[in-house]
């Protein structure tokens, strides 16, 4: 079974400076709230079909997770693909208005073993945690907090 969660909203700053926090991902841990840490082999941005490893808590649940990067345009959208045990797909859409920028996230979930048991009010979950992460992001990018996050909190960028 699929569950398929659909969030929006504006942030005053530009696509370009939105993309370079939300698509990166050691940047990750700044604005999502379930990523606890992030690892990529190389500084630069993950090509399309490479892949980076987080861990992240969901609904108490420690997960070391492999990502994939299936597109990446740059300042416009990115989607990864996590091949944990709790199978998602997320993509980040980035539209240019006069004051910054609409963002859109859409989140697939493939649910199996035992996230069955969670299914009655996993979409409320999932809804509420991304609702969370863009209001974060927002806050985020809005304070200007994103300039200096990375040297806070012993990034190597």
């Amino acid at each position: 079974m699929q569950i398929e969660v659909k969030v929006a909203i504006t942030i005053r700053r530009s696509r370009a400076d939105i993309a370079e926090v939300m698509f990166d991902p050691l940047l990750a841990p700044a604005w999502m709230g379930d990523v606890m840490y992030s690892e990529v082999s190389a500084p630069a941005a993950v090509p399309v079909g490479g892949t980076f490893e987080w861990v992240r808590v969901f609904a108490g649940n420690e997960m070391t997770e492999v990502v994939e990067v299936l597109e990446r345009k740059p300042n416009v959208t990115l989607s990864w693909r996590t091949r944990g045990s709790l199978r998602t797909t997320i993509r980040f859409a980035l539209e240019g208005i006069p004051e910054g920028a609409v963002v859109r996230c859409w989140t697939k979930v493939e649910v199996s073993g035992f996230w069955w048991l969670l299914l009655p009010v996993l979409s409320t979950m999932l809804k509420r945690a991304m609702t969370r992460d863009l209001r974060d992001l927002k806050q985020f990018m809005e304070s200007g907090e994103y300039r200096t996050w990375w040297l806070e909190n012993g990034s190597t960028l």
